[in-house]
């Protein structure tokens, strides 16, 4: 630890993260929701593309 302070968050760093993390948290447990899984390497779950294809756009693929 000593002499590598940048591999560590300061206590002021930690405290911006949770007020940022926390309201996710405490929207997903309201609606019952959460954050959907899917495999490594992926485009993601399903439920992006749908989300994406509900506004008409889709996602393009350059590989």
């Amino acid at each position: 630890i000593r002499g590598r302070p940048t591999l560590f968050m300061r206590r002021d760093e930690v405290d911006a993260a949770w007020r940022w993390v926390e309201p996710l948290l405490e929207a997903w447990q309201e609606s019952g929701d959460a954050p959907r899984g899917y495999i490594a390497g992926t485009w993601g779950p399903t439920q992006a593309i749908a989300l994406i294809e509900r506004d008409g756009y889709t996602w393009h693929d350059d590989l």
